[in-house]
Formats: C-alpha cells, sequence, structure tokens
C-alpha cells in the first residue's frame, strides 16, 4: 500500500518537473524568437536610415556651391534643416546642417581674413523612442576663390560663474533686421565654444539653453528696451570677428506655497508677484524673472529651471483673498535660492471670518522677530502656550481646541527680555504685533 502511494507520487512529481522545464524551454525560444524580431526590425530601421541619409547627401553633392544651405540658416539655401518622412512603414526624422569651416592649411582667422573657407553639411536621420540616430558627413569646396563679402565670423563661449566651461550648450541665433532671416540653432564643443564663420552681417538674438542650467539670451537696447542690458543683441560686422562670453550657472526649482495656518491646507487662487534671479541690465536694475502666477489647488505656484539668486515678493503687503489674510512666512525673506537647490517656500493664511489670533513678536530695537517666544491666551476656559517660530510667529487656537468671540489675557516671555502681559479682544481674525524689550 505505501509502495503503491510512493509510485504515485513519484509519478505526479516527475510530472511536475517535465511541466516545468518544457515551459523553461517554450519561454526561452519564446524570448528568442522575440528578441530576434526585435533586432530584425531594428536592423530594418537602421539600413533604412542609411539609405535616407545616402539620398539626401546625394542630392546636395547635385547642388551648385552657392545653393548648399538651410532654411533661415547661417549658410542660407533651400534646404530644410528639419523633415519628417517614411521609408518601408518606418517613420524618421531628417536633421541638416551646414556650416562653413575655417581650414588651418591656408591660416585662421585672423590671419587669414576670408575663413569661410569650405562648408561642411552634417545629415542625421533618427527613429524611435528612445531615440537612435545615424549620421554622415561630408565637405564641399568653392570653384573658385574664396570670398566673404557681407559675412563675419561669430564666437561664442559658454562658462559658468566660477569660470568653467559648459559644454553641450544649444545656442539659436536669431536675424533681427532679416537679410537674409536667419533661425539657427546648434551648439558648443565640449569646451563651451562655438566658432561659426559666414555670418552674414547684420543684428542677432541669441538664445542659449541646456537641461540643469538656466536659460539665458540677450535683450534689445533702449528704446526698443525699457532698460540697458548687460547682454545686448550682437551685430557682426563684415570681414570681422565678434567674440561674446556668457555666463550660465545651473538652475533651481522654487515652490510658493499658502498654507491655512490653522489646517495645514493648501490655498488656491493666491497670486504671488515675483521679482528676481540673474541681474540682466540696469537703469533701472532688471532681473529675468518678473512674473504673477497664482496657487493651484494644492496651494503652490511652481517656478522651474530659474535662475539661483535673491526673489522678492512684490506685493507681500497686499496677499489676501476675500476669505484668507496673509499672516506671515515660515521664513526669512526675500528668498535666497541658490543653484540646483530644490526649495520650498511657505506663506501662512488665516481665515478671516474664524475667531483666531496671530501674534508677531519682535526684538523692540532691531524689530528682528524672536524666536522660542512663549505666548500665552487665556480666558480662564480656553488656555493654550505657544512658542513663537523663526519669523517669530504664534497662532491661536492649535487644534483641537477652539476660540471663541470674548476678551483673553495675553502673556509673551522670552529669557532676556521682559514680560509682556495685556488684554486682547477676539471677534473674527485679530492681529497683535507685540515688541519686548531687553532686560
Amino acid at each position: 500500500m505505501i509502495k503503491a502511494l510512493d509510485k504515485k507520487g513519484v509519478t505526479a512529481m516527475e510530472t511536475l518537473i517535465g511541466i516545468g522545464l518544457v515551459s523553461v524551454i517554450v519561454m526561452t525560444v519564446y524570448s528568442s524568437l522575440i528578441g530576434a524580431m526585435n533586432n530584425t526590425t531594428e536592423s530594418r530601421k537602421r539600413i533604412g536610415a542609411i539609405a535616407l541619409a545616402n539620398e539626401k547627401m546625394e542630392f546636395i553633392r547635385n547642388l551648385e556651391y552657392n545653393e548648399i544651405g538651410t532654411i533661415q540658416g547661417i549658410v542660407p539655401g533651400p534646404l530644410y534643416s528639419s523633415e519628417n518622412v517614411s521609408k518601408n512603414n518606418y517613420a524618421y526624422n531628417i536633421k541638416t546642417e551646414v556650416r562653413y569651416i575655417d581650414d588651418p592649411t591656408d591660416g585662421e582667422f585672423p590671419s587669414d581674413p576670408v575663413n569661410n573657407d569650405y562648408k561642411q553639411v552634417h545629415i542625421e536621420v533618427d527613429w524611435g523612442i528612445p531615440e537612435k540616430s545615424v549620421s554622415l558627413y561630408s565637405v564641399f569646396v568653392p570653384n573658385g576663390l574664396e570670398t566673404n563679402i557681407n559675412s563675419g565670423t561669430l564666437s561664442i563661449n559658454v562658462i559658468d560663474s566660477t569660470g568653467v566651461p559648459v559644454p553641450a550648450v544649444s545656442i539659436e541665433i536669431q536675424s533681427l533686421d532679416d537679410n537674409p532671416i536667419i533661425d539657427y540653432t546648434t551648439g558648443t564643443d565640449d569646451s563651451g565654444n562655438l566658432v561659426l564663420p559666414g555670418v552674414p552681417s547684420q543684428y542677432y538674438r541669441i538664445f542659449l539653453s541646456k537641461d540643469g542650467y538656466e536659460n539665458v539670451r540677450t535683450y534689445p537696447n533702449p528704446p526698443e528696451s525699457e532698460f540697458t542690458p548687460f547682454d545686448a543683441d550682437l551685430f557682426i560686422a563684415e570681414a570681422n570677428l565678434t567674440t561674446k562670453t556668457f555666463f550660465m550657472d545651473k538652475s533651481a526649482d522654487l515652490t510658493l506655497k499658502a498654507i491655512n495656518i490653522a489646517t495645514n491646507e493648501g490655498i488656491e487662487n493666491i497670486n504671488f508677484d515675483i521679482k528676481g534671479g540673474k541681474k540682466i541690465g540696469s537703469e533701472p536694475d532688471t532681473f529675468n524673472l518678473k512674473e504673477t502666477k497664482s496657487t493651484d489647488s494644492f496651494g503652490e505656484a511652481n517656478f522651474s529651471n530659474i535662475s539661483a539668486g535673491e526673489y522678492l515678493i512684490e506685493n507681500i503687503d497686499s496677499l489676501e483673498t476675500d476669505d484668507y489674510a496673509y499672516v506671515g512666512a515660515e521664513a526669512r525673506l526675500p528668498i535666497q535660492l541658490s543653484a540646483e537647490e530644490v526649495r520650498d517656500f511657505i506663506f501662512l493664511f488665516a481665515d478671516k471670518n474664524r475667531p483666531s489670533l496671530v501674534v508677531s513678536v519682535k526684538d523692540s530695537i532691531t524689530e528682528e522677530p524672536l524666536r522660542d517666544a512663549s505666548v500665552t491666551l487665556t480666558d480662564g476656559v480656553f488656555d493654550q502656550t505657544i512658542l513663537t517660530g523663526e519669523e517669530g510667529l504664534a497662532f491661536f487656537p492649535q487644534i483641537p481646541d477652539v476660540l471663541t468671540a470674548g476678551d483673553y489675557e495675553l502673556s509673551v516671555s522670552l529669557d532676556g527680555y521682559s514680560d509682556h502681559n495685556g488684554n486682547v479682544e477676539i471677534n473674527d481674525l485679530v492681529k497683535e504685533n507685540i515688541t519686548l524689550n531687553l532686560e
């Protein structure tokens, strides 16, 4: 009997093991087939991209030298700088960039006054997510003497405030005179440099951007602008080198939070007029952020990728809604923001129509907020004591207690200061400013 059961048990176990082995083999074969299919698809896409890049380059080889350029590019011409195409039912994007090259063989600028020696064409075809691409480069030489009539050379250097070069910065160059129209995007090399020979002589506006860094740009001079910019729009002079150094630091994120001091919940539709960041000009002093933004349903107003620096809330004395009054902040104003910092700055509000008390405690001489002052409010039934925070604020009542309209005794004490004792009548929201004298 026992032997019969053992045989059945062994048979069942062998069956389970066999099923498991078959499953592993099937899954392995299936994974291999899927991998092979994906590799085949990826290979087909790459082959198609190579074919498109070759077709594009061959088309360019059949153009006259003076026609090799892109629409609104630094080297102007009829070619699209970006176009979407389909080949073999796959979608591709073809990017075309044409630049002049200053060949060191015959000397470089300024020893070689004609430094747009030949054109370099870069074709990049990409597909899919994550982005993959193939690239082709080719050079095209003019049929005769070099010339740089009506053009000059632009040299851009990008460094941070400590003098360290910033590589791979995206640089957009837009013409202001539009003779010809230029809207060209390129980037700095590993040393934070960009040299562009053959730039048509006219005024340009420059925009610089990079993930994780503040945005930098040039600005018009008066009277087109209400301030005198530190980085003014650039004029490229014929047969001259125009050099410009830009300072570009890592960015920061700032969230302004409007919080109900009683419930710690966010309050929406609080309008903040904020100004600050990097100083971009004078007469008057001007900064690169000046904006009005309202808090969302979470009581937050977010400012992403902004410059490090000092930020002011210009409407600090009029922050309120029909239902809420501004009573103070949890940290000192103005806001100081460092590079790469992610900061939440909390502004405190109280319900105007609820019996409550906000006490602000300051030094009578310096008018600086006093932290850890002991504030007691009592009427014999209600009795609470609260220590002031960094900004010298204490709010009554603390949940779960409630205040009712009436007269209360208020006392404030802090080591090294004389005590304050007085009465306060509370109806709706009441604000009390208390100053303490040094003993």
